[in-house]
């Protein structure tokens, strides 16, 4: 089974944030322009392999006050209220391997989204529909049998004790 404490500081990895619009909307997302964000729930794909981890950057996501950095950073919270972070404490770039996996599941939304240091997808934030318990299912089998990989919540407020993918690996 999949394990569920916080990422510590010291959990470097690949993450998922889980974001929710409650209506159709256009944002302005730095040098890629206009993006059309589509009403429902939305995934996107990133990594925090430097200092801070990804407890650090999820937290990020989660704060109305920030400098832009990020595409991300556009549209949380405004735009797409993020949810919950599924992270992947796990040394290797997962990234693109992720966002490979979520591609095949959901539809990429904004050309060049987070994946400018990617080829192999379009994007790295993904449309994947409007229905809460089937988006999360799609989330967990956009991480599943990652090679050493452990997933963990943040934050664990709403779902305390309970592990997104909860099930037996075999």
């Amino acid at each position: 089974m999949l394990g569920v404490e916080m990422p510590g500081e010291g959990c470097r990895g690949t993450y998922l944030l889980l974001l929710k619009t409650e209506g159709q909307a256009l944002v302005k997302v730095g040098a890629l322009g206009e993006i059309g964000l589509p009403k429902g729930f939305l995934v996107y794909v990133g990594s925090a392999l430097g200092a801070g981890g990804v407890l650090r950057r999820v937290a990020r996501h989660f704060s109305s006050t920030k400098t832009m950095r990020w595409h991300i950073d556009y549209i949380t919270p405004s735009a797409a209220k993020p949810l919950l972070a599924v992270a992947i404490c796990w040394p290797s770039r997962l990234e693109t391997e992720v966002a490979r996996r979520c591609s095949l599941l959901c539809t990429p939304v904004g050309r060049g989204f987070g994946s400018s240091d990617d080829r192999t997808v379009s994007s790295h934030l993904f449309y994947c529909g409007e229905n809460e318990n089937e988006v999360l299912e799609t989330v967990c089998r956009c991480v599943e049998d990652l090679p050493g990989a452990r997933t963990t919540l943040y934050p664990p407020g709403d779902r305390p004790g309970e592990d997104l993918c909860d099930r037996e690996r075999g």
